[in-house]
């Protein structure tokens, strides 16, 4: 799969990858469930980058393997974690909610994942998000991080990605 990151962390490992779903939400977890593995699925257009997703992945799993859990699930753990926040209500909206969304996904397993378990699985191969901060865009990710102009003005911002990491590690401290 295009894009494909595999992470021996905290003996699991994890894989992230972006595609398109092709099958009902359901099916698609029942997919990874069936097969023994956590998923977390995130609307694409809701995550900054993949290096942003990789870094609340390390941090989520670090929490959920050393028994301070937020949640009962691990996919969740991640999007909390992602999100930099304890409500579960919050980043629900953030995740897979039908076919044909252009998601991430990490599957993280205590064993080694082979890429070929995911052959079967209804998502397509695609192009990573377009990661260019416009206006528009440096706004929304502004308001789902809780980043004030103030603080933009001080990093600037060719230095969001910062800011975004800077939450996170906050929101991890804080736990």
């Amino acid at each position: 799969m295009k894009g494909l990151l595999i992470w021996r962390l905290y003996m699991v490992a994890y894989k992230i990858f972006c595609g398109v779903v092709g099958c009902e939400v359901e099916d698609f977890f029942n997919f990874f469930k069936e097969r023994g593995l956590d998923v977390s699925a995130i609307n694409a257009k809701y995550v900054l980058n993949r290096e942003i997703l990789d870094f609340a992945v390390g941090k989520a799993l670090k929490r959920w393997y050393s028994g301070e859990r937020i949640s009962r699930n691990l996919g969740v753990e991640i999007m909390l974690y992602l999100f930099a926040t304890r409500q579960i209500r919050d980043v629900i909206q953030f995740g897979l909610k039908e076919r044909g969304m252009k998601v991430y996904v990490v599957v993280i397993s205590d064993r080694d994942i082979n890429e070929a378990e995911f052959d079967c699985v209804d998502i397509v191969d695609c192009e990573e998000m377009e990661t260019e901060l416009n206006e528009e865009k440096l706004k929304k990710f502004m308001e789902i991080y809780d980043i004030n102009e103030e603080e933009l003005e001080i990093a600037g911002k060719e230095n969001f990605d910062l800011l975004v990491k800077e939450k996170i590690v906050l929101f991890d401290l804080n736990k």
